[in-house]
Order: C-alpha cells, then structure tokens, then sequence
C-alpha cells in the first residue's frame, strides 16, 4: 500500500511537474526569441559623428625610361666659289690648240657649245690637279693676274666686272633660238653674272650658270605704285644675255672661259666681256672658276 501510494504521487507530481516545466520553458524560449530578434532588428540609435579617414595612397613615383642623347648638330654642306682671272696677251688661250688639248668641251651640248662660239666665248673643264700647268702656260708671257675671288658659302649669285664705265659700244648676239641681234648701249658697265649652288641631282658637284650682262650707268626716274599711290623709282636698264650654261661641275673639275676666235670681232659678246684693247696689243681675259663644298656647323 505504501509503495503504491508513492508510485500514484509521483505520477501526478511529475505529470504537473512537467507540464509546469515545458510552460516555463516556453515562456522562457519565446521570450529569449523575442529580445533576440528585437536585437537583431534594431537599428543603432545614432550615427557615429566622424567618418573613419579614407585610406590615402601616395602618388606612384614617375617611370624613368631611358632616352637617348640629343644628336650632334649635323654639317650642312654649302658651296662656295674660287675665281682666278688672267689677263694674257691676246691668242694666249684663244687660238692656242696645245691649251685646250687639256680642256674638255663636251661638257657642253653641242647646240650651246655653238651658241658660245658663235658669241665670242669658249667653255671647257678641266682637272684640278692640271692648274699649275695651265697657269704656266698662261703665264708664259706676260700676263697680270687680277687678285683671287672667293665666293662665301650662301651666296648663290656673284657679279664679276669685266669692263667698267664704256662709253659707247655696238653688241651683237645670237640667242638660244639662233636669232641675231644687234644693239648700242652707251655709258654702261659689262659684268658677268655666275649663279651656283649645290647640284639637287648629283652628289660632290656644283651648279655653275654663266649670264653675261650689260647695265646701264645711265639712271631713269620711273613711276611705279597704283592709281592711289604713286612712287618715282630710280632704274638702271639691264641687257642679259642667255646663253644656256648651266653644268655640274665635280669638286676634282674646274671651268675654264676664255674668248673664242669669233672674239676677234669688236661688236662680238665675247669681244665685249673679255677682250680689251690696249694702246699697242688686245688683251684677253681668262677665267678659272674652281668649286668648292664646305660644311658649316648647325
């Protein structure tokens, strides 16, 4: 009776126990489920009042790559002039054959090689290394050398003077179209023009052109402007005298003019830039143009 009566309380004991227990321990998961969930839920109640700083990185240093050096100023080549004129009694060098044995005058064509000798003129190369040779021929006799010319790289056209203040004078010219022509300049000076420069088509050689040229001393006012400005120009009248000489000359070669026979004629072009007439005997001109290139620093 007393075992049994044990077993019966425990029953209900712990039948209330536990349904006691299971209640609690709802109430005690629910509320643990709420705070925490009100926990996770809720927002922080402000705002922190500084920002942490923003991760600073400093400037990656530059890359430094190898260049190569400034090149060296280059040498511009320029070309440059020497001229040598010979006065020789006359026939010296034109109607001397043995001369211009050592003279080459196929540089020319042969139409322009007729143009000059028709005009009183002779042109020819030859070698640089044979100049003291042709000057000894020259200076044979008696001769007067005229002091030497040296042409400045740069400048592409020189004036040589052949005759000075000629009173009175008769020329006649054959021109490239071989028409003739005959004129009076009075009070003027004979000159020859050379124009060079390097040649645009050949390396180490010269552009030689020969113009022979007359001007007048003789000076003339000339109107010039539009019709709302009139200016009063002071003009000396030139006569140029195209003759086709244009040559690449190498830097071994020289050019050589002299007069041709047809120079004998007093009213011939070659008669009036390269033949003078003394008191007793004529005097012929010989010119020797020598090319040079030189290399100026940039």
């Amino acid at each position: 009776m007393m075992k049994a009566e044990r077993v019966g309380r425990c029953a209900d004991v712990g039948a209330g126990g536990v349904r006691r227990v299971i209640g609690a321990a709802w109430l005690a998961c629910a509320a643990c489920a709420g705070g925490c969930l009100r926990f996770a839920a809720a927002p922080p109640a402000t705002l922190p009042s500084t920002m942490p700083a923003a991760a600073t990185v400093a400037p990656a240093a530059p890359v430094r790559t190898a260049r190569p050096a400034d090149p060296a100023p280059f040498a511009q080549p320029v070309a440059s002039l020497l001229v040598r004129q010979f006065g020789v009694p006359w026939g010296t060098a034109s109607a001397n054959d043995a001369f211009w044995k050592r003279v080459d005058e196929q540089i020319l064509d042969i139409s322009i090689h007729d143009l000059l000798q028709k005009n009183g003129l002779r042109l020819g190369s030859a070698a640089v290394a044979d100049y003291e040779h042709l000057r000894a021929m020259l200076e044979r006799g008696p001769a007067r050398a005229r002091p030497e010319v040296f042409v400045a790289p740069g400048v592409k056209t020189v004036n040589l003077p052949m005759k000075q203040g000629v009173g009175e004078q008769t020329v006649y010219f054959f021109d490239r179209r071989n028409e003739f022509s005959l004129r009076s300049h009075d009070d003027s000076d004979n000159i020859m023009v050379l124009e060079f420069g390097l040649s645009p088509r050949l390396a180490d050689h010269v552009r030689v052109g020969l113009m022979p040229m007359i001007r007048s001393l003789r000076r003339r006012l000339v109107a010039a402007g539009d019709v709302h400005v009139r200016e009063i120009e002071v003009r000396q009248d030139e006569r140029y005298f195209d003759l086709g000489v244009r040559i690449d000359v190498p830097l071994d070669r020289m050019l050589i003019l002299a007069p041709s026979p047809e120079a004998a004629n007093t009213m011939s072009l070659g008669h009036a830039m390269l033949v003078h007439d003394g008191d007793t005997a004529k005097i012929e001109t010989v010119i020797i143009i020598v090319p040079q290139v030189m290399k100026a620093r940039r």
